[in-house]
């Protein structure tokens, strides 16, 4: 996911800036940054089983179709 701020990457949020205090503050509130935290725990591995590869059972991109293993989320 990307959004203008930061990224939600398998390493977790990318902030495309190192925010200052009052920034990250600011993102918190206005992208309710623990309801996303919470919601992305509970759907994690779901997020895996819609884009599957049916001949190798591998995850897959929806955008750039890429192959990952769903264990480690890195690019086969």
């Amino acid at each position: 996911m990307r959004t203008p701020d930061f990224n939600v990457t398998q390493h977790g949020l990318e902030f495309l800036v190192t925010p200052t205090p009052a920034r990250y503050a600011e993102l918190y509130e206005s992208y309710r940054l623990e309801e996303l935290a919470i919601a992305l725990s509970e759907i994690g591995q779901g997020l895996w089983s819609d884009y599957r590869d049916a001949t190798t059972g591998n995850a897959v991109c929806a955008e750039c179709q890429a192959q990952f293993d769903k264990t480690s989320a890195k690019k086969l």
